[in-house]
């Protein structure tokens, strides 16, 4: 981790204790992995687990109208998912296009008139009162300003590390990133780049001095340590959601790379609640 990376951790650790609330950055994160790219505080994760049809509007609000918005607008705004949480959403401005955003939250809805919200539609049977921080409107501005200039100081070191033109190895790794959780294999990245398997596999092999199904489980497992730090999911539910279609496989592999079980892991590293093995 470069000095600059640590500033920005370090400016993120500051916002979450100032304000109460959790960071997440969905988009590209480059060199920047130690931010977390799932909203996996304690209230989304108690919800998305209780009510697991939530997930996919939840989803759809951030991934699209969110960033289509921001894509408009080029501006911040604090938006009241579909589980009726607020968040203040930022966009991080690569090369001139929204290549990432900011989430922080979640807030209370109670405290901001309704037109400085952008809404989605409420998810229906939600009858839960969680106790979330309230934002007022001095305290929105704060929030909104700070989580402005951390957008620039990402959107700089996002831009000194971007290379000239994606080659065979950021093409990859721009693929695993963004399947991992989904049952992908050697066939289907070789389709995507228009090489034979058989060429595809010596290509990464020399490239990376490992085959492609370990690249895919070394990504899954890096998912899979962030869910079991941060969320309330339990270890069979962690192994779904990163790509894992067998959780007897995911409990060796898990402890073969980390030397403990995904349980231990959670006791000894988990910032919400205990799991079992």
């Amino acid at each position: 981790m470069t000095s600059r990376q640590k500033h920005i951790k370090e400016a993120i650790q500051t916002i979450e204790r100032m304000f109460s609330c959790n960071f997440c950055m969905h988009g590209r994160c480059g060199s920047l992995d130690f931010i977390n790219y799932y909203h996996l505080n304690k209230a989304c994760t108690f919800l998305k687990k209780k009510y697991p049809l939530i997930n996919f509007p939840c989803y759809q609000f951030d991934a699209f109208s969110i960033r289509e918005f921001l894509e408009k607008t080029h501006e911040p705004v604090f938006k009241i998912c579909p589980a009726g949480f607020c968040e203040v959403a930022v966009p991080v401005l690569v090369r001139g296009w929204v290549d990432a955003v900011i989430f922080a939250g979640p807030f209370s809805a109670d405290e901001l008139p309704e037109k400085d919200y952008f809404f989605a539609p409420r998810y229906p049977g939600i009858h839960e009162h969680l106790r979330l921080p309230k934002l007022d409107k001095k305290k929105a501005e704060s929030l909104k300003r700070l989580c402005l200039m951390l957008s620039d100081c990402i959107t700089c070191e996002l831009e000194l590390t971007l290379p000239a033109k994606n080659g065979f190895k950021e093409l990859v790794q721009q693929y695993i990133r963004l399947h991992y959780h989904l049952n992908i294999g050697l066939d289907d990245l070789a389709e995507c780049m228009h090489l034979s398997k058989s060429r595809l596999s010596a290509k990464i092999s020399a490239t990376f001095n490992t085959s492609f199904r370990s690249l895919v489980n070394s990504e899954r497992l890096n998912a899979a340590r962030n869910f079991l730090k941060n969320s309330a999911f339990n270890t069979s539910e962690v192994a779904e959601k990163c790509g894992f279609s067998d959780n007897q496989y995911f409990h060796r592999v898990f402890k073969k790379m980390n030397g403990i079980s995904p349980g231990q892991f959670r006791k000894r590293f988990c910032r919400t609640s205990s799991d079992e093995d």
